[in-house]
Parts: C-alpha cells; sequence; structure tokens
C-alpha cells in the first residue's frame, strides 16, 4: 500500500459527512426555488455553429523559477501565440535577484511577469494586423478583469520596483490597439472563483423581498443589510422582523449567509443547471481598490504612498504612474458571462472589453453590476459563443487552440535542468548549484 495511503482513507471517512454538506449546500437553502428562477431567466440554448471566416490567435504563458545556493533566484519566463492562420509570435525574459519577502507577493509578481509577456505577444501580433474581411479574435488563456483588480502598488523585488507601471502601460496599450484595429480581445477562464452572478442575483432577490415595502422600512433593511455584511451574521432587528414576516425574514438571514460566506459562481451553475447553453452578460464593477477607478481618491498621493520605492529610484517615474493612473480610470468596462458547451461540462468564464458589444463605458462608470440585454449585444455575445463552440472539442478539450499553444509554451522541470540551466553555466561560465530543498528531492 502506497505511503499515508491508509491515513488518507480513513481521515476522508471521518469528514466525508461534512464535505458531502459541502458539496451540497447550494441545494439546501429556501433561496433554492429563486435561485432556479433567476438562473432560468438568464440561461440561454447554445447558438448554431457558424462557419464564417476568423483568424483566432491564441495566447498563453509559462515560467520556472530555481533557487541558488547563495540565495539568489533565477526565473524564466516564456510566451507563445498561435493563429489558426499559421501566425505565431514569440517572448522570453529571465531575471535574476535576491528576495527576503514573503511567498505571496513573490507569486503574484511572478504570475504578473508571465501576463506581461502574454500582453506582449498579443500586442505584437495585433500591431501587424492586415485589414480584410475577417473577424479576428485574440483569446487570453485568463480573465481579464481579475488582471485589471490588481494592486497597483511598487513591485516585492528591488531590480523591477516599477514593474506594475509598465504592466498597466502595456495593458492600456494592448486595449487600444484592439480598439483602434476592431480586433476583439477574449478572456477565457476554465477555472474561476469570481462570484458575481451570485450577487447579481441575491441583489434581484433583495430587491422582490423589498418591492412590497414602504420606503422608510425599505430603507431600514437596506442599512441593516449594508451593516450586516461587514460582520458576523446576526439576527434580523425585532421590528424589521415583525414587519416584512417570517419567510422574509427566513431569506434574508440565508441571503446574509450568502453574502458574508461566498461561493464561487461555478457552484451555482453546476447545481441549479442541467443543460448547455450560456448565462446573459453582465457588466461587472470594479473591486478592491475601485476608488482607483472611481475618481474617489487623490491620484497623486495615492502614488506617492504605493509607488515611493520606485520614485525614490527615479522620480520621473511619479508623472508615468499618475498618467498612467489617469489613463486606466477610462480603461473599458468588462462585461462577463459564462458558457457551458455540454451537458455535466465545467463552466467558462469569458471576459469581454464593453466595446466590443458596442458599449462606450469604462470601468470608472460602473457603480453595480447590471444585466446587458441590448439586440446588438446579444448579437455579438452569440457570435463569440458560436467561434469559442467551434473549437470546443469535448469534456477534456475546452478549446483546442489554447490547449495547442500550452502544450507548446509549458516549460517542463526536465527542459529547465537539463537545457536552460546547461546554457546558462556556459555563458556565465559558472556554475549553478541549487538550494538544498531542491536537491533533497531531485533523484537520478
Amino acid at each position: 500500500m502506497p505511503i499515508f495511503l491508509d491515513l488518507y482513507v480513513s481521515r476522508l471517512r471521518e469528514k466525508r459527512d461534512e464535505f458531502k454538506k459541502i458539496i451540497e449546500s447550494a441545494l439546501e437553502s429556501p433561496l433554492d426555488e429563486k435561485y432556479s428562477k433567476w438562473l432560468r431567466k438568464l440561461w440561454n440554448p447554445l447558438p448554431l455553429k457558424r462557419r464564417q471566416p476568423v483568424e483566432v490567435f491564441a495566447v498563453d504563458s509559462s515560467g520556472a523559477t530555481r533557487e541558488l545556493y547563495n540565495g539568489a533566484i533565477i526565473h524564466i519566463c516564456r510566451a507563445l501565440g498561435l493563429s489558426n492562420r499559421g501566425k505565431e509570435e514569440r517572448d522570453l525574459d529571465i531575471e535574476m535577484f535576491y528576495y527576503c519577502g514573503n511567498d505571496r507577493e513573490l507569486n503574484s509578481y511572478l504570475g504578473m511577469r508571465r501576463e506581461f509577456l502574454e500582453f506582449n505577444v498579443a500586442y505584437n501580433y495585433v500591431k501587424n494586423v492586415e485589414p480584410n474581411d475577417e473577424r479576428k479574435l485574440i483569446l487570453i488563456d485568463g480573465s481579464l478583469y481579475g488582471r485589471l483588480m490588481h494592486i497597483p502598488k511598487d513591485a516585492p523585488v528591488s531590480h523591477n520596483r516599477d514593474f506594475m507601471i509598465k504592466y498597466m502601460e502595456l495593458y492600456h496599450n494592448l486595449m487600444c490597439e484592439c480598439l483602434r484595429r476592431d480586433v476583439w480581445i477574449i478572456g477565457v477562464s476554465k477555472d474561476s472563483r469570481a462570484n458575481f452572478l451570485r450577487e447579481y442575483i441575491l441583489c434581484r432577490i433583495i430587491d422582490e423581498i423589498l418591492s412590497s415595502l414602504d420606503d422608510d422600512l425599505k430603507a431600514r433593511v437596506n442599512e441593516f443589510l449594508s451593516l450586516s455584511r461587514r460582520k458576523t451574521p446576526i439576527e434580523v432587528p425585532p421590528d424589521i422582523a415583525l414587519a416584512i414576516g417570517d419567510e422574509s425574514c427566513k431569506n434574508i438571514k440565508w441571503i446574509l449567509n450568502e453574502l458574508i460566506n461566498p461561493k464561487p459562481d461555478y457552484q451555482l451553475l453546476l447545481a441549479y443547471l442541467e443543460n448547455s447553453g450560456y448565462t446573459s452578460p453582465i457588466i461587472v464593477r470594479g473591486r478592491r481598490h475601485g476608488t482607483v477607478f472611481s475618481h474617489k481618491i487623490d491620484l497623486e498621493k495615492y502614488v506617492d504612498v504605493n509607488f515611493e520605492k520606485s520614485i525614490m529610484l527615479n522620480y520621473d517615474v511619479r508623472e508615468k504612474a499618475l498618467d498612467i493612473l489617469r489613463k486606466m480610470t477610462n480603461f473599458p468596462a468588462i462585461i462577463s458571462y459564462y458558457i457551458i458547451f455540454e451537458k455535466g461540462d465545467i463552466p467558462l468564464r469569458i471576459d469581454v472589453p464593453a466595446w466590443v458589444l458596442g458599449l462606450d463605458k469604462s470601468i470608472s462608470d460602473v457603480e453595480q453590476s447590471e444585466v446587458i440585454e441590448s439586440k446588438e449585444t446579444i448579437e455579438v455575445i452569440r457570435e463569440i459563443t458560436s467561434i469559442l463552440m467551434l473549437l470546443y472539442s469535448g469534456k477534456r478539450h475546452y478549446n483546442v487552440l489554447l490547449e495547442r499553444v500550452d502544450e507548446k509554451v509549458r516549460l517542463r522541470t526536465k527542459v529547465v535542468d537539463e537545457i536552460y540551466e546547461k546554457i546558462l553555466e556556459k555563458e556565465l561560465g559558472t556554475v549553478v548549484l541549487h538550494s538544498r530543498g531542491y536537491r533533497r528531492v531531485k533523484y537520478p
């Protein structure tokens, strides 16, 4: 028996009921019927596959790090873009640095370095697009919205403190060039922890509960909900409970529990939907550092505090950071929706800039998430979905072009250890020695 397998089975059996409750939690609340009703309302059948002239350019990246005997870190990252017309764009970067911070900040930085290379590959592609009758799409493996929500601040590594300024500038330039050349840039996420759909539905359920109340009581309930979202779940005040009735009171308690203990949209979709289709598109409001996008912050003070180290190294960075942050306030709003191509398959999250759907709306304009239902929007969403359907090849192959790019760009351990490191040793005239921790798990 493999080592630890007995303990694994034993612990799993101990916690089986607890785990099953978590898996089935979406099916045990009085909100079930309301969730089901709203999801059916927002659920659309897949369009027919339309074989139309289209060029799709898929982009992905990969990276690897090695910690050396003296504490220095080597980071290699590369990005690749391939089109269904045989076009290819590549980029690679390597950096070496010392780092003494926490792993979370370092991993975030390394992830953004890979995203930066993806943007660069996409930018080089779109700059060379030739005008013709073909629709052109760039597929980014991941969420466009999530990349926009990175907090603008000093990078945690000393050799590249102003990296986030470069990142935001390239993201902005890529979007502008795509708009200028009418190239649709689409984010495709095969795993997502987003919960914008669930929050949208919960807000609609709250609206239904409040619709029959007078303005004074409605205001009191809203104030209670607003305060309660920041705390541990608390009891509905007796006067409000009496006024709204037992059923509404019970539903509000469940809504608070859902808001305070959020679950991903994927759980909702898989729990209540059985057939293939896609959700109506929702324009997503900015979060976390949303004040940066809402004109409610002193940008000069923000830059001085969050880019302090970059400015100390180069004061000119201050004006550049201000310029880029001002441009980012006009960054297009992101509209998101989910697709399930086949019954029982995992949903895909699709992110689309507002201008692709014919909407002149920036992220700073979005105060709350809302469904977009204009005729032009519906037509574009169906066209995007139809194109993605052509690249779908079953539950194991959600997008054959993105999978091909992933396969070619993936930086495998053997390649790093036996090829990249050997070249590094030759070029630098030194021997690469791994940290003790790495050598302990490296077997001949």
